[in-house]
């Protein structure tokens, strides 16, 4: 995450645990567990002084170097983090752009270790950790800039006691959910429910996103996503492709499939017409369109991590998929990170 110190802290109160956080702060950018801003005048006061031990008068000497020109990056993701040396309690998050913290609740080194990422398996959090790094590459920052995070996989209904335990010790969460919705109009799943007393997007220490679509499956572009479909299941392509183009992916099972029977079942229930218009097309048949893979999203990111981040970015168009893009954007923002660690 972007953390930012706006000004120069009055040190004339305090001064010890004001040194604390800002010597937690350089400790984590030189580590690689975040970007830090800070004003040169402070970074070069903090020099002269001497006074945060020698590792960290290594990573200032680096952190002089970078604030120099990077005052302004905050401005290339959706939100960052800032430290407030005037209000020691703050706890706020202003017009969803920025957290807002008081520095005396972040004196425990534990804040500022790696982002902490909530996702419901292991899969989910791969998947995303390539969709922020094709932001980095979109934006032409990936060279000095990376995504690390603390990964949690909640295991479904237990997703949520994980995000609450992170949270009650104070750690600032990123957590996104699959809806688990298979019709626009329908209800949400039960791990999804269970977050109902959360806002969605960002807050106060945490930032909370149910997708949209059914889940992870449905926004991984649709390029990757056929150039990973099993050879035992290639059979499938043309009619997923053809529901891609109708605009009927975001909802589809592509682990399982969809018989036709089932989903006038699922219009049925939720008392509107979704799939029929298109089961009509397929007079006599079974499918709607069978599975894909029972694993397609662990085949999606083999696909990804099998050539370089780039040659990966160039298969498919960013800007054809809008929650997919949203999300990339939400994940880089939350784990960015500079790529070079200070040993």
């Amino acid at each position: 995450m972007i953390v930012r110190i706006p000004d120069f802290p009055d040190f004339s109160e305090d001064e010890e645990n004001k040194l604390r956080v800002i010597g937690h702060a350089v400790n984590s950018f030189g580590e690689g567990k975040n970007v830090l801003w800070m004003p040169k005048s402070l970074v070069r006061y903090l020099i002269q002084e001497n006074c945060l031990g020698p590792y960290v008068q290594r990573v200032l000497s680096k952190l002089n170097e970078f604030v120099r020109g990077a005052k302004s990056f905050h401005e290339n993701f959706l939100f960052h983090l800032e430290v407030s040396f005037e209000d020691k309690d703050a706890l706020n998050c202003v017009d969803g752009k920025k957290i807002v913290v008081g520095y005396r609740r972040l004196l425990d080194s534990s804040f500022w270790q790696k982002s902490r990422f909530v996702v419901e398996n292991t899969d989910d959090s791969d998947i995303y950790y390539y969709g922020a790094i094709f932001n980095l590459i979109h934006k032409g920052l990936y060279g000095q800039h990376d995504i690390r995070f603390a990964c949690y996989h909640g295991g479904g209904a237990t997703t949520f006691d994980q995000f609450v335990r992170l949270l009650n010790d104070g750690n600032p969460v990123l957590c996104v959910l699959d809806s688990d919705k298979s019709h626009p109009e329908g209800s949400i799943g039960g791990t999804a429910k269970r977050f109902n007393g959360y806002s969605k997007g960002l807050n106060e220490l945490y930032f909370l996103e149910v997708l949209n679509c059914r889940e992870i499956e449905n926004i991984i572009p649709k390029e990757i996503v056929c150039k990973s479909i099993p050879h035992e299941r290639r059979s499938c392509l043309a009619r997923f492709e053809y529901l891609d183009d109708k605009g009927f992916r975001d909802f589809f099972d592509h682990k399982k499939g969809l018989k036709i029977e089932d989903a006038l079942n699922i219009d049925a229930r939720v008392g509107e017409s979704y799939w029929t218009g298109l089961v009509s097309e397929f007079e006599g048949e079974v499918w709607v369109c069978e599975g894909i893979s029972e694993n397609i999203a662990r085949h999606c990111y083999n696909t990804m991590a099998e050539c370089s981040p780039h040659k990966s970015y160039k298969l498919f168009n960013l800007d054809e998929n809008k929650e997919w893009r949203w999300l990339s954007e939400v994940v880089a923002a939350w784990g960015v990170c500079i790529k070079r660690v200070t040993r």
